[in-house]
């Protein structure tokens, strides 16, 4: 898990790891709103990387 996708994408790229494609979100299940992608470094391993979907900050009426 990442806080910040996009921002991981660019650097990782500095290394020569390639993403595949842009982030996606998971549309349904407990992973709702996920971004996910794959990318492939030089060597040729894929990591798949995950964004959690932002909270929504609340506030407390009580305080």
């Amino acid at each position: 898990m990442v806080d910040d996708i996009d921002v991981l994408l660019a650097r990782i790229a500095a290394y020569g790891w390639k993403a595949q494609g842009t982030p996606q979100p998971i549309a349904s299940g407990a992973r709702a709103g996920t971004r996910v992608i794959y990318a492939v470094g030089p060597d040729g391993a894929t990591i798949e990387f995950m964004q959690p979907p932002l909270v929504a900050a609340t506030t407390d009426p009580t305080s």
